[in-house]
């Protein structure tokens, strides 16, 4: 893939708003822009299109300290994670060598509004709660950035927190940047961002029903290749049963005997 102008500009040939070697309009290509930038947000919030789980970058623990920020120029400067529901927290005790790491219960905002002494401290914390904040309306947070609370308040230095969680294709900065994205993704990009863009730059007429084809194509193998297989627990009580004699069909016993063909075997 070449840089986000490719992209957007391929986007509009294919809707037929401009010809092969021709350009968009400065206004059409920065609106075309802000479209691709909200088709990837969406992206973000569907497991089946984020296409890796990375462990983002963390941030050592101030012991008596209960709150963090995640997101840019947060506590945690990473993207603030678009799926809360779907993120792993670890905490990494680098007391001991190598570190030990836990994983943290979630709570949800009601499990935490209910306990009831919410500044308990101990050495370890065992459960955290994130919570996707949109403004500074709350004193002491950062305009974008969601919140992190821990329960109990560990008081044990030393500890680092992390997160595992999904990376998708983030929002490119600017129309000149390189657009790097995985492989397979070029094309479902280019046509579904054609998609977005017809109701506005062809209003009035019928989308082209091979544009929308390719378009949910793409995806569905975007899709497709995202799925993580998940191994098949089976209870130990059941796989005994391998072992164990029928219950159900009760052993015949039976004599060879020697008939035309050979060896044969009869009930007694």
């Amino acid at each position: 893939m070449g840089t986000v102008a490719d992209l957007v500009c391929g986007s509009f040939r294919r809707i037929g708003v401009i010809e092969s070697n021709a350009l968009p309009t400065p206004e059409d290509l920065r609106d075309g822009f802000a479209r691709l930038k909200g088709m990837l947000g969406m992206w973000r919030l569907q497991r089946l299109t984020v296409p890796v789980w990375v462990r983002a970058a963390g941030v050592t623990l101030t012991p008596g300290k209960a709150s963090y920020t995640i997101g840019p120029g947060g506590d945690f400067n990473v993207p603030r994670p678009a799926q809360p529901t779907a993120l792993q927290w670890i905490l990494s005790d680098q007391n001991v060598n190598p570190p030990w790491d836990t994983l943290l219960t979630p709570l949800t905002a009601e499990q935490y509004f209910a306990i009831p002494q919410k500044t308990l401290t101990a050495p370890y914390p065992q459960f955290i709660r994130y919570q996707p904040l949109y403004d500074n309306a709350t004193a002491g947070w950062k305009l974008g950035c969601g919140g992190i609370w821990l329960y109990p308040v560990p008081t044990q230095p030393n500890l680092f927190l992390t997160s595992v969680v999904p990376w998708a294709v983030n929002d490119p900065v600017n129309v000149t940047d390189t657009f790097i994205v995985p492989d397979g993704y070029d094309l479902p990009l280019m046509d579904n961002l054609a998609c977005v863009l017809w109701p506005e730059w062809r209003a009035g007429v019928p989308i082209d029903p091979q544009l929308r084809d390719n378009a949910d194509t793409g995806l569905y193998w975007i899709k497709t290749a995202n799925v993580k297989p998940s191994e098949l627990a089976i209870d130990p009580m059941w796989s005994s049963f391998a072992a164990a004699p029928s219950i159900l069909i009760p052993e015949v016993p039976s004599t060879p005997v020697t008939g035309p063909t050979g060896t044969e075997w009869v009930a007694d």
